[in-house]
């Protein structure tokens, strides 16, 4: 008995459903990039909706990556405002209090901004008995 081959509408279709993963892929590797410029500080909401919906997305996926964006980009903010401050503490320019009012200015609770502080604290203070 031959090998029964696969018609032309069978391989078409194998390999279109091979394609469309690639497409999603290419379409997420997009939106990526667009929510990494944002949070880089490259253009505004305005921009990044634009071009999400350049690369194909809805507007209800639109809102939820532009949210996440503006999300990522604010924890960005606050950690490189901790970083700066922390320059400022171990350059001498800002008390150890300062940084730890500064840091709640932020919007870290208290208790974490009290763990930071301590963490400065222990790196200037030379250890008992050296």
């Amino acid at each position: 008995m031959a090998e029964q081959r696969p018609s032309i509408a069978e391989l078409i279709a194998a390999r279109a459903a091979a394609i469309t993963p690639l497409e999603e892929t290419i379409k997420a590797g997009g939106a990526s990039a667009a929510m990494r410029l944002y949070r880089e500080g490259v253009g505004t909401q305005t921009d990044l909706q634009n071009r999400l919906r350049t690369l194909g997305y809805d507007e209800l996926q639109i809102r939820s990556l532009a949210n996440q964006a503006e999300l990522e980009a604010l924890a960005d903010d606050i950690a490189d405002g901790i970083a700066a401050l922390r320059d400022g503490v171990r350059a001498k320019n800002i008390t150890i209090a300062d940084f730890e009012k500064e840091l709640i200015a932020l919007g870290l609770r208290g208790e974490k901004a009290a763990i930071y502080a301590a963490r400065e604290q222990l790196r200037i203070k030379p250890a008992a008995g050296t």
